[in-house]
């Protein structure tokens, strides 16, 4: 079981949703120019400030380059850090945002020709990383929040920046020991094929961490591959990794043991709209407020009549019931439940609202174990959660856990139980499905897999549906059908990558928000859902001809399209009316729209498209009363 529950924390006092850092420190000497390196470094920065923009907009991020002759204000935004020769800050360390990527934009379309102008390249300042590094630590901890992560990403192509055994490399190695003791970790993208990590950069990396690291060795040695992951663009919103629940697990006549329930995959949803105000574009909040109803006249009669019935003798004055239907807003403590049954109103306050809400004390409660073979997910209700053993409650419980997790497996067993995860949770009846562990491209934990399945009142009787009765569906098919669907499926088989398959409403979604942020056109949508339609028709061309024989399937006929010559086109049918009629009429209302319409078009009038009937009825007035004036 190579599951490490300390990277799911839950603990809210020393783990918070908190703030990521990064710095990137851009090598800028003539050779990373000259060979379009450069340019590459800006468009990474830009899907790097987009894809933080999209999983968490929280995150600092600033950009420093070194190795230039000049060091120009930034013009994005402004910087209090002062800097040290041959280094400039390009982007100052903030929140990510639309204005950072608007700026990384603009400058990769128009600014970044005059790079040698306005920064320069020098390459004759050995100490210029050093100084560099020493700016972009100070970035990270004067950025004004306490940073959960904090990284500094160099992109070089140069793979020994100093002399080994100079003063410099023994100044970058005690940097590398101040940057372990502050908590900041140091990322190289290599920006050359052949760029390895020795002599300098993987030494100077595991002195970072206080360890030897064999896979950033490796990932210094495939540089390619690097940049490709950090060209990707992401849909996903990165969200605090923590245990979702940590309960008992109750076996009976007192056996416990503590597990933490994890969730493993989470929906990828748009993000939320939020409402603006049209004047000044500042945030809306929306706020409940719970009021009395205003009670209308006849309600207030009718109840002070009600109440004067009730209380007639000793109803003296008529001001006693003086009862106010308009009160200020009301507290929660004020407020009242209830439940209808029947004709009768079931009233409880909120204390006995929570007592009947909690059936069960959070925890698990074992039902007992039945073969794994006897497990469907006919009613399956949602996505499996993941069980591992937690230390936190009850000392020992790993070790329970473990034995039963093997003896599970060993048996080829499930555990049914019900689950209440949280205080005031509904239980669930789930089931527990050892699964051990698989390591490769997708990796996955020894432990057990939460399966939700329904309870007898929430499966439906399929008897009852009339859909699955048709007398007409054939009980048994031909076996030339069966051997032909088999070449079908053959044909059509194909490598399941979850990653190649994107949610197109998200991707879209975000794609269209950026293009608008940049102010250019949208790019065409790419729907990964939708299938190869022709590379699929080439696969069955060989069997669509038996296909129709067999199983006698027509093509739909094709729709008759409408003939472009006017003459063999059907005559539109004229609105008819009675001129006379109209012009005799004492009520022009009782004419239709259609009717009126005709008559003021025979009369030449037009732009009556958008005319109300009481208009039509004000033209055809005028035009009468014209042409009866006009009679001799």
């Amino acid at each position: 079981m190579d599951f490490n529950p300390d990277k799911f924390d839950d603990d809210e006092s020393e783990w918070m949703p908190g703030r990521d850092g990064y710095v990137c420190l851009v090598d800028c000497s003539k050779q990373m120019y000259d060979g379009k390196k450069f340019h590459e470094v800006i468009e990474m920065i830009k899907i790097t400030i987009r894809n933080l923009i999209i999983k968490s907009e929280k995150n600092m991020f600033g950009v420093l380059f070194y190795n230039t002759e000049k060091s120009p204000p930034s013009n994005s935004t402004a910087s209090d850090i002062v800097v040290e020769n041959n280094i400039a800050v390009f982007l100052n360390i903030k929140a990510v945002c639309a204005d950072s990527l608007k700026y990384v934009h603009n400058y990769l379309q128009r600014g970044i020709n005059d790079f040698p102008s306005v920064y320069g390249h020098c390459d004759t300042n050995p100490n210029c990383l050093n100084d560099a590094v020493w700016i972009a630590s100070k970035m990270l901890r004067n950025c004004g929040y306490k940073l959960v992560e904090s990284r500094i990403l160099v992109f070089t192509d140069n793979p020994k920046p100093f002399e080994p055994g100079s003063n410099e490399e023994r100044n970058a190695f005690k940097k590398a020991e101040d940057l372990r003791d502050s908590g900041i970790t140091v990322t190289v993208m290599p920006m050359s094929d052949d760029f390895t990590g020795e002599p300098f950069y993987a030494q100077f990396i595991e002195t970072v961490f206080g360890c030897e690291l064999p896979d950033i060795r490796m990932d210094l040695e495939k540089p390619v591959q690097t940049r490709e992951m950090l060209m990707q663009r992401v849909t996903q919103k990165d969200y605090t990794k923590r245990c979702s629940s940590r309960i008992k697990f109750h076996f009976g006549q007192g056996l416990d043991m503590s597990v933490g329930i994890y969730s493993m995959y989470r929906q990828v949803k748009p993000p939320k709209a939020v409402t603006l105000h049209r004047k000044d574009n500042e945030q809306i909040q929306a706020k409940r407020v719970h009021v009395v109803k205003e009670a209308s006249e006849n309600e207030i009669s009718s109840n002070n009549e009600e109440i004067q019935a009730k209380n007639e003798p000793k109803a003296s004055n008529n001001n006693v019931f003086n009862f106010n239907f308009t009160k200020p807003a009301i507290i929660p403590t004020e407020l009242i439940h209830y439940q209808q049954f029947g004709e009768d109103k079931i009233k409880f306050t909120n204390q006995e609202r929570t007592k009947m809400q909690t059936l069960m004390q959070p925890g698990l409660n074992l039902l007992g174990f039945k073969p794994l073979d006897t497990f469907v997910l006919d009613a399956h209700l949602r996505g499996p959660n993941f069980m591992y053993p937690d230390e936190k409650l009850l000392k020992g419980s790993t070790t329970l856990f473990r034995a039963l997790w093997e003896r599970c497996l060993a048996k080829k067993v499930v555990a049914y139980g019900i689950l209440v995860e949280r205080s005031r949770a509904n239980p669930k009846l789930v089931v527990l499905v050892p699964q051990d562990e698989l390591s490769g491209k997708y990796s996955r934990y020894g432990g057990f897999r939460i399966e939700y399945v329904a309870y007898a009142d929430a499966i439906r009787d399929i008897d009852a549906f009339k859909c699955f009765q048709d007398e007409d569906f054939p009980e048994e098919v031909i076996n030339q059908g069966t051997e032909l669907f088999i070449k079908v499926i053959d044909k059509l088989k194909f490598r399941y990558k979850p990653e190649k398959i994107a949610n197109p409403k998200v991707t879209g979604l975000y794609e269209v928000i950026e293009a608008t942020v940049l102010e250019e056109q949208p790019p065409p949508a790419i729907d990964t859902t939708l299938p190869d339609t022709e590379q699929m028709d080439a696969q069955l061309a060989d069997v669509v001809e038996q296909f129709q024989e067999l199983f006698q399937v027509d093509e739909a006929p094709e729709k008759k399209k409408r003939s472009a010559d006017p003459s063999s086109q059907r005559p539109k049918m004229a609105k008819t009316f009675d001129a006379a009629e109209i012009e005799r009429s004492n009520n022009l209302s009782s004419f239709t729209v259609d009717a009126l319409k005709a008559y003021l078009t025979s009369k030449g009038v037009t732009g009556l498209s958008k005319c109300k009937k009481s208009d039509l009825v004000e033209k055809v007035q005028e035009i009468i009363e014209t042409y009866s004036v006009d009679i001799p």
